[in-house]
């Protein structure tokens, strides 16, 4: 029997549970979606649903920045359509969403792409991730900064050391992420390059990537900062919370500096960012539910949507291909 015949139907099945697993137990399985529902429901009748609405039509405005930015860091694999590049970020939302730190992503974009250039989209996955952390530090440093000064989260003796090592993370992977011949030097010295030789020719086509491309890689990752930003400023006031739009904008850059840092199991996901987004905006004597259904509203719009729509393209693709299996493969 063939590897395929086996192996294609019941991955994708896999895929399929894990992902729907993931979404009933956030949505159906906790104990407080009757009091979110109804927290949603109120605020539709309450304050003004075009807050909600922008907020859903930034959604495709993220995914094409998203898409674009892996366009441009797989430049030596040729054109690549804007469908394929979508079908590329879905795909891989959906297999990060039931992952820790969303490292499925990095597995999921291998299944819409050729298999030989399977370490270039790794290799390009990365240098996205890497860029979108460099801008979240950055911005991540000044809001932290700002809360601290009205809220005193943290005494400056504790502040202080913090800044400092975020600026030296910060600066290395600028350095790192605009000079990627450094990391070469780097991986030579090691002796490492001989575990590499199956993507040898994959990383010298990456390291052609222009360093104007890269520039511009960052600026849509800052574009991108911004979207994700406004969606949440938009359901804040869709929720009808009154915080000051300098301090909202501190706390947000601070929830999603913590969220970076912090590896959260895929079980866990929407409930750890309910608790961090109650640490940061309890702060501001605001209801304990209401930050609660901001934080589902988020990860609804921003993982789930995207997830459902990557699993269309996922059982549309051969996986073991993809992964580089021949169809004469015998199990």
């Amino acid at each position: 029997m063939k590897f395929h015949s086996i192996w294609n139907p019941l991955l994708k099945a896999m895929i399929f549970g894990l992902v729907a697993y993931i979404i009933y137990r956030h949505i159906i399985l906790r104990a407080n979606f009757e009091e979110l529902y109804l927290s949603f429901i109120s605020s539709i009748s309450t304050s003004k649903p075009i807050f909600l609405i922008a907020a859903i039509l930034l959604m495709p405005l993220n995914w094409f920045l998203e898409s674009l930015k892996w366009r441009k860091l797989m430049l030596s694999a040729g054109p690549i359509s804007k469908i394929l590049a979508y079908k590329t970020i879905f795909s891989g939302i959906s297999l990060g969403i039931i992952t820790p730190q969303r490292l499925g992503e990095y597995g999921g974009r291998l299944l819409t792409i050729p298999a030989e250039k399977n370490w270039l989209s790794i290799l390009s996955t990365l240098a996205g991730s890497i860029s979108q952390n460099i801008v979240t530090l950055g911005i991540g440093i000044i809001g932290l900064s700002l809360l601290s000064m009205h809220t005193q989260i943290l005494n400056n003796l504790l502040l202080f050391p913090i800044l400092i090592a975020i600026i030296v993370f910060l600066s290395a992977g600028v350095y790192l992420f605009l000079n990627v011949d450094f990391v070469a030097a780097i991986l030579s010295k090691l002796q490492v390059k001989k575990y590499f030789l199956k993507f040898q020719k994959q990383y010298h086509e990456f390291r052609l990537i222009p360093r104007a491309h890269l520039a511009q890689v960052l600026f849509l990752s800052l574009l991108r900062y911004m979207i994700y930003s406004s969606q949440y400023m938009l359901l804040i006031y869709f929720l009808g919370w009154n915080i000051e739009w300098n301090i909202m904008l501190a706390g947000i850059s601070t929830i999603f500096l913590i969220q970076s840092g912090i590896p959260i199991p895929p079980f866990l996901g929407v409930l750890a960012r309910g608790e961090i987004g109650i640490v940061i905006w309890s702060l501001f004597e605001v209801n304990e539910l209401s930050i609660l259904t901001l934080t589902f509203l988020i990860w609804v719009l921003n993982l789930v949507v995207p997830a459902l729509l990557g699993l269309i393209v996922i059982f549309n693709v051969n996986i073991i291909a993809a992964l580089g299996y021949s169809e004469n493969d015998k199990t």
